[in-house]
């Protein structure tokens, strides 16, 4: 009797494991923050294994927040705007709380909602790249006094104690499901049964790019094929834009190069919304419709420039200038262009000039936009004589053609500063500790001085394009200008050309930039393949294609296989001594390549564990009740003796 009321009181109390499937939130409509690691640390975010629990809380008020969560009974999934999301304090109060277990964003607001979107948000720290800027041992970069980036935050270069989910607040139909489920049994519940999110985003590495370099080496005389790190980006796009001297085969003599500089990728903690639509796109346009407009020059298809022009688009810039040190790395070790036998060098570079921040340039009274030439000072003074003709070639270019474009010169004497998010910093750096210092011009649309003009550099809200009606006009003509300038300092004789003409200079009529149509990789590898290799007659089997054969994709969904002179890929880790160097960034991939975000109605956890409670304490009292209630019947019914019956020995 005893044995059956335990049994039939555990059974009647334990809690209940089942749950029921209420929303599944489809990928396409969100964005994770998946984790990133470098040589020696993590950032960036994962879930618990095998994903993260918790029970649903909306709130677009940082009180109601703080206040529902030190009165939580169980681990919460926090669902906030965007105005929540940006704010310091309360981002540091979620991360120290044990229990939030997951953080869902709704960008820029939930619908509905009178916030309007925030001037300014960046997800960089002050100084971006800060430790490896050029100017870093001289104190003068990012102190007290001048903030390059006053709206910046450190969200995308910290490690998140919980994964993190964005999503667009176009998306009523997620938005819908979240609130409904929240509201009927969250707040207004009618009885034991809970909303919960479920996120599962757990990354197969959390450690440090070394980590998944030895853990994929180990697999690999297993033959397993098991992944734990993907490269980020990773390419560097370059393209020649000169016909190569074949007399002297495989020559390691300096091959007078100018560079011409810009990066593809921005920093931001979302996977898909990196997009920097207004500092990165509109300098990879201008570099594109550039080499675009030469291609269709007749000397450039002949090869008869009287220098070499190397363009370089940077991929995994963003990280610690990881795109640039690549190429220095490329470049010092001869791997730049070393199937044509005539590699570029490093003593090769003659000067650089880098597109950064031309999205948002002024208008003078004239209504011309303003782009500055920033140098740094000391360094144009020992280089004059080349930065001088560069500067000249771009002050005639824009005279030449009715002043469509205004230069001005940015670059200020003290202190001496440029932005910290330029690519050309780790070429100055390298040239500037062997003691020869590197010619650059930066054409950017502020002046050498903070803040940025992009407000919203490195940021996942940056997505807007154009920022005005003439935006676009504006690119088309600073493209023509950057091709022009080329054309004057590369080969002089084509001025005279151009002057004979004693007309406006030809113009291309490739527009840079439309929010729709223009792919980036289409463009690209007309630039590329057209200018460094030859089209294929036929694309060959995949076993032969080598380390120069490209396949590309085109516009009606066939495919067209270059050979090229460059190098375009770049390896998985940088290595030295068997070891991963820095920068080496890597992304983690999802544990089992999953990755998903759902709603589902279960039992209150603190119900549970109220049930489980009572369970165990009933079921540890029955047992002394069940011991009295034996004795007490045993007074009370008195088993009777009859003598009559036999005893067994």
């Amino acid at each position: 009797m005893s044995h059956s009321l335990v049994l039939f009181i555990f059974c009647f109390l334990a809690p209940s494991t089942s749950y029921e499937l209420f929303y599944e939130i489809s990928d396409r409509s969100i964005s994770h923050c998946s984790r990133k690691l470098n040589v020696d640390s993590d950032i960036g975010c994962s879930s618990k294994y095998p994903s993260s629990i918790g029970e649903v809380l909306i709130s677009d008020n940082g009180t109601h927040l703080r206040e529902s969560i030190s009165n939580s009974l169980s681990n919460l999934m926090v669902v906030i705007p965007l105005q929540l999301f940006i704010s310091p304090d309360v981002i540091l109060f979620l991360r120290n709380s044990e229990k939030v277990a997951g953080l869902f964003v709704f960008s820029p607001n939930f619908p509905n909602s009178t916030f309007d979107c925030p001037y300014g948000f960046s997800e960089n720290t002050f100084c971006p790249n800060g430790e490896f800027t050029f100017y870093n041992d001289s104190g003068q970069l990012c102190d007290a006094n001048s903030k390059w980036n006053p709206l910046a935050s450190e969200y995308a270069t910290i490690s998140w104690p919980f994964p993190v989910v964005l999503a667009d607040e176009s998306d009523t139909e997620t938005w819908e499901n979240v609130f409904t489920c929240y509201i009927a049994y969250n707040q207004s519940p009618v009885d034991d049964t809970r909303c919960f999110m479920e996120i599962r985003n757990f990354m197969s590495a959390v450690k440090s790019s070394q980590t998944c370099y030895a853990r994929e080496i180990l697999l690999s005389h297993h033959l397993e094929l098991a992944s734990f790190c993907s490269q980020i980006g990773g390419v560097n796009l370059m393209l020649r834009a000169r016909a190569l001297t074949t007399t002297i085969p495989n020559s390691t003599a300096p091959d007078p190069t100018l560079l011409v500089v810009s990066r593809v990728d921005a920093l931001s903690m979302f996977d898909r919304r990196a997009t920097s639509a207004l500092a990165v796109l509109p300098a990879v346009s201008v570099i594109v419709s550039t080499a675009v407009h030469l291609l269709n020059q007749p000397d450039v298809r002949a090869g008869r420039m009287r220098k070499n022009l190397l363009f370089l688009l940077l991929d995994n810039e963003a990280l610690s200038f990881m795109g640039s040190q690549r190429f220095l790395f490329d470049l010092t070790h001869s791997r730049v262009a070393q199937a044509s036998g005539l590699p570029i060098n490093v003593e090769s570079v003659e000067a650089v000039i880098e597109l950064a921040g031309i999205g948002l340039p002024r208008e003078n009274e004239e209504k011309l936009p303003t782009y500055y030439l920033l140098s740094d000072p000391a360094i144009a003074q020992q280089t004059e004589d080349i930065t001088s003709s560069i500067w000249r070639a771009l002050n005639a270019s824009a005279d030449g053609q009715g002043n469509a474009v205004r230069f001005l010169n940015g670059s200020i004497s003290s202190p001496t500063l440029l932005p910290p998010s330029l690519s050309t910093q780790a070429l100055l750096k390298y040239f500037m500790r062997n003691g020869s210092p590197l010619s650059h011009t930066v054409i950017s649309d502020r002046p050498a001085a903070p803040p940025f003009a992009d407000t919203f550099i490195d940021s996942f809200l940056d997505t807007r394009w154009p920022p005005s009606p003439a935006a676009n006009d504006y690119l088309l003509r600073l493209a023509n200008l950057l091709a022009d300038v080329l054309h004057r300092h590369l080969e002089p004789e084509v001025v005279n050309f151009l002057l004979s003409l004693k007309s406006p200079i030809p113009m291309q009529t490739y527009e840079p930039v439309d929010g729709h149509s223009w792919r980036v990789s289409h463009v690209v590898s007309h630039l590329l393949m057209g200018l460094t290799g030859h089209r294929l007659k036929e694309c060959p089997p995949s076993q032969d294609y080598g380390p120069f054969t490209y396949m590309y994709g085109y516009y009606n969904g066939s495919t067209w296989c270059y050979r090229s002179l460059l190098e375009t890929v770049t390896s998985f880790f940088f290595l030295e001594d068997g070891a991963v160097a820095a920068p080496g960034w890597v992304r983690s991939v999802p544990f089992q390549n999953q990755r998903f975000v759902r709603l589902f109605r279960s039992a209150s956890p603190s119900n549970d564990k109220l049930a489980l409670a009572l369970g165990i304490f009933l079921t540890a009292l029955t047992a002394p009740i069940a011991l009295l209630m034996r004795a007490f019947a045993s007074r009370i019914f008195v088993q009777t003796y009859d003598p009559h019956l036999t005893q067994s020995c």
